[in-house]
């Protein structure tokens, strides 16, 4: 054991399980009667499972048409990504989540830290049950809650409750033994302990290290030297050492990066100038969500290079912008300048991308001593576009858009099975049949 001074604290963490694929569970009753799969951009690949689907081999990321066959021996619903319906949903569990401490840490879409160190709990099993039950009956998303002495542990025994304690989603290691915590961790391979990557994985597996406990007791000096200051980070965790910290702010992004892959190849310059054009008023909707602006504008293209028939070809072209904005149709404007750099005729498009860099926060924005221009006239074209921004956020995407938005967007990626957007859309709502 380490011979340093244990900062006293508990931590939870919430982890919704399947989450994409549980979302579609809410509001369709059939697919709780059958394995559900999530698919990528496009329908192409499997990026969420249920756990019929993972005991038939099917792994992140498989292409659909490998599994063709038996996706459907097997009577799987497949849906396309419905991200609107999944951001809402996860927004729920986040709030009801904070109702039980006062520190939360949203980790991801479907993931949170809860900082419980100083809340009363006389029974944390009861504490974590209560919070998968309230989950499940306000939102009908099942979660599985890991508690710990450290961020790293806790993380830890989410992963273990599918071996340990998979009925009831919940595994405590608060308090307990170091021997049984040890028994806990040389269940856990080492590829799963958090902040390990594969790269890390493969080297400490060349020395012998194959699972969680074995990391644990395995050289910190050696580790410091090879893993630097995650590594070590990581080591003192797993001894009940909390070193990572706690983040509750919402760090604001420094670069913005919006693309997709087109639903078919895009071969008309029309095509093209609708989508960085659509592309560039959802970053800038991110921009403006963190009171921020850009000083930078970056447009992306590039044909298949899976598809070795076609004639190969990329580019990227990068404006600094005169001055730092968040306003849409300057945005697109220097978009579509930088896209007239880069686009040749004759390619078969298969995606492209917008990218915002040197953002800066609203409050750092001054008037140019020289120049044309003004915060006066930066805070008149944003307070413009927040109001546009509330009646997309209200009424749905591009109720409000640029006109080189395009209207038909027929280069879209394919959705054929997306499922309606029941909780943010009026026009979707959930209908049933009387």
């Amino acid at each position: 054991m380490l011979d340093i001074a244990i900062p006293k604290k508990i931590y939870a963490i919430v982890d919704c399980n399947s989450f994409y694929a549980s979302c579609e569970r809410v509001f369709n009753g059939r697919a709780r009667k059958h394995p559900v799969a999530v698919l990528s951009n496009n329908d192409g690949c499997i990026i969420a499972r249920t756990d019929e689907v993972k005991k038939l081999g099917i792994t992140m990321a498989d292409p659909v048409y490998k599994h063709a066959v038996e996706l459907q021996e097997h009577g799987v619903m497949l849906f396309s990504s419905n991200f609107t319906l999944y951001a809402d949903l996860s927004k729920r569990v986040m709030r009801i989540l904070s109702e039980f401490a006062p520190h939360l840490e949203v980790y991801s879409i479907d993931e949170a830290f809860l900082d419980i160190t100083n809340v009363y709990i006389p029974d944390y099993t009861a504490f974590a049950k209560q919070i998968r039950e309230t989950i499940l009956e306000c939102i009908d998303i099942p979660v599985s809650v890991g508690i710990a002495d450290t961020k790293t542990l806790a993380k830890a025994a989410n992963k273990l409750v599918k071996i340990f304690s998979k009925d009831s989603g919940i595994l405590n290691l608060h308090g307990l033994r170091e021997e049984m915590i040890d028994t806990y961790l040389s269940q856990l391979p080492v590829e799963d302990v958090w902040g390990i990557g594969s790269r890390y994985a493969e080297y400490v597996s060349f020395r012998g290290v194959t699972n969680a406990r074995e990391l644990k007791y395995y050289s910190l000096k050696e580790v410091k030297r090879r893993m630097h200051i995650v590594g070590e980070r990581t080591v003192m965790e797993l001894h009940g050492i909390a070193c990572i910290p706690f983040q509750e702010e919402y760090k604001d992004k420094k670069g913005i990066l919006s693309s997709k892959a087109f639903s078919s190849p895009v071969k008309d310059s029309s095509q093209l100038i609708e989508a960085v054009s659509t592309y560039m008023a959802r970053a800038a909707e991110k921009l403006r969500a963190q009171n921020c602006a850009t000083k930078s504008v970056s447009v992306f293209l590039r044909t298949n290079h899976f598809d070795e028939r076609l004639s190969q070809y990329s580019n990227s072209f990068t404006i600094k912008l005169p001055f730092p904005t968040s306003y849409t149709p300057d945005l697109i404007k220097y978009a579509l300048l930088a896209l007239d750099q880069i686009f040749i005729p004759g390619y078969l498009y298969h995606k492209a991308g917008v990218f915002l860099d040197k953002i800066i926060p609203d409050d750092t924005i001054q008037n140019e001593l020289f120049g044309a221009f003004t915060k006066q006239d930066y805070l008149r074209k944003k307070k413009l576009m927040e109001e546009i921004d509330k009646l997309n956020f209200r009424y749905g995407h591009d109720t409000v858009f640029v006109t080189t938005q395009g209207v038909k967007r027929d280069w879209k990626m394919k959705q054929a099975k997306r499922s309606q957007r029941y909780s943010t859309r009026m026009d979707e709502l959930l209908r049933v049949k009387t």
